[in-house]
């Protein structure tokens, strides 16, 4: 028989056997709002990863880089022997004139000299391949695959180009740098094009080439916001290796599929 005295039980003990009570009616209510806080965790950030890793390896619309047959090289080749030739004639007539190229020329042109560059194991980073140029309103965009590790990527830079009649400067501003259509910062890209421009500014040297644009780009990456921002100035005095003819770029005119270049020789 149990006794008054048994039932009367203290403050503490009623408090805790309610809090038993309360945790085990509670733990299934408290795992199911772990799961949902786990769940509204990873789902966004999981969505948030296929969607960058998607935009990183989208390729552009305007990137389209030109494949060649060996023939199809081969006539590539010989136009691009006649327009240095032309080019020469202008020079020596010494009267400005307009150099005219369009996207697809352009691209012809670049894939010819990927090909030989790598055939004759050329100072091109082995690393990227397949280069393409956009005339886009205002902006020269140039890109190539970049292949690392088993992945492929498209990266991109956009560039501005001013060039004026007896301005001494050429000016060159970076527009973007991309991997896909994801913007890249500074820090990632300009180790890479640093290393690159060293080498083949160090290539012109030894061809006896003046490497002074190449060394103001250089300069320009020790402060790659202000590239950006601001551009860098490049020494609006070039020359032509066939009669090492001096000119000047008088004009610069990118447009939607075309580039027009107004060469005035000194």
């Amino acid at each position: 028989m149990t006794t008054r005295a048994e039932n009367v039980r203290s403050p503490e003990d009623r408090a805790r056997d309610d809090h038993e009570a309360l945790s085990r009616d509670g733990a299934p209510g408290r795992r199911r709002r772990l799961r949902r806080v786990i769940a509204a965790t990873c789902v966004p950030v999981l969505l948030g990863a296929i969607v960058f890793w998607l935009a990183l390896h989208r390729i552009p619309n305007w990137y389209r880089p030109a494949s060649l047959a060996d023939e199809q090289a081969a006539d590539v080749r010989f136009e691009a022997t006649a327009w240095v030739d032309w080019i020469s004639d202008q020079m020596v007539q010494g009267r400005p004139f307009t150099i005219e190229l369009t996207e697809e020329q352009a691209n012809r042109l670049i894939s010819v000299v990927r090909r030989d560059d790598r055939d004759s194991g050329g100072s091109w980073p082995a690393a990227f391949d397949a280069p393409a140029v956009a005339f886009l309103p205002d902006e020269l965009r140039v890109g190539a695959i970049l292949r690392r590790k088993g992945d492929r990527v498209v990266v991109s830079a956009g560039l501005r180009l001013r060039a004026s009649s007896g301005d001494p400067d050429l000016r060159v501003r970076l527009d973007a740098v991309r991997a896909g259509v994801v913007a890249l910062p500074a820090f990632i890209w300009t180790g890479e094009v640093r290393s690159w421009l060293d080498r083949t500014a160090d290539a012109s040297s030894s061809r006896s080439a003046s490497p002074d644009s190449l060394r103001s780009v250089l300069s320009g990456l020790d402060n790659p916001e202000a590239l950006a921002r601001d551009g860098v100035s490049i020494r609006n005095r070039f020359r032509w290796p066939n009669g090492n003819r001096a000119f000047t770029v008088d004009g610069v005119e990118i447009g939607p599929g075309r580039c027009r270049i107004l060469i005035r020789p000194l």
